[in-house]
């Protein structure tokens, strides 16, 4: 899960660069970037675990990232970042509301705002654990 985090921040990055205007988070988490992150077995181990009982293989995971449906939910999740709904996602995500976040919903840009709170909470996540590993070799 902490990986697909990174690699919505890092495909944000990427289509905001490549053009200027508001992608879909399908147009943002594609196959090609997704495939790569899914090589590794950690991050298998932990996506498999979130597949419905009696589908948990790795074959069932790459299949799942590579269906139509799977384009389809970040479309709606698109949209539901796009309406009036954004605080709920927020809340079924446990992502905090940053100033900056506030700042990015205020001219409308919900899908950027949405992978902003998620690059926040991979650095908050990578600075605990710096803190915890530091603490621990003291």
């Amino acid at each position: 899960v902490e990986e697909m985090r990174r690699l919505w921040a890092h495909g944000l990055r990427d289509a905001l660069e490549r053009e200027q205007v508001r992608p879909h988070l399908a147009e943002i988490v594609n196959k090609e970037d997704v495939l790569p992150i899914l090589a590794d077995t950690s991050v298998q181990e932990e996506l498999i675990q979130l597949l419905p009982e009696g589908l948990r293989t790795q074959q069932e995971l790459y299949h799942t990232v590579s269906s139509p449906q799977f384009r389809q939910a970040l479309m709606a999740l698109s949209s539901a970042l796009l309406s009036d709904n954004f605080n709920s996602v927020m809340t079924n995500f446990n992502l905090d509301l940053d100033p900056s976040i506030t700042g990015l919903l205020n001219h409308g840009e919900g899908i950027r705002a949405f992978l902003r709170a998620i690059q926040l909470a991979v650095d908050k996540n990578r600075s605990d654990e710096a803190s915890g590993n530091s603490k621990e070799s003291d």
